[in-house]
């Protein structure tokens, strides 16, 4: 079957739509693939969210490294 449609209804690529159909998803249900596609997007930009505020966290806790003023 032709997966274009499909494609153009969540805003993806025909290759993620493929991917899904793989998966299990049921890519021919609208509710369910907008459903899924919904919780992968979700699901990152909650991880992408999370990885920036992990290297925030990281950063305030280093302590600054000592430096020497030299002659100049």
């Amino acid at each position: 079957m032709d997966e274009r449609p499909t494609a153009k209804l969540t805003g993806k690529s025909l290759k993620t739509i493929q991917h899904w159909a793989r998966e299990g998803v049921r890519i021919y249900d609208e509710a369910s693939l907008l459903e899924h596609s919904e919780m992968c997007d979700a699901r990152s930009r909650g991880s992408s969210r999370n990885r920036i505020a992990r290297r925030l966290d990281d950063a305030a806790d280093r302590q600054p490294e000592p430096y020497i003023l030299l002659p100049g």
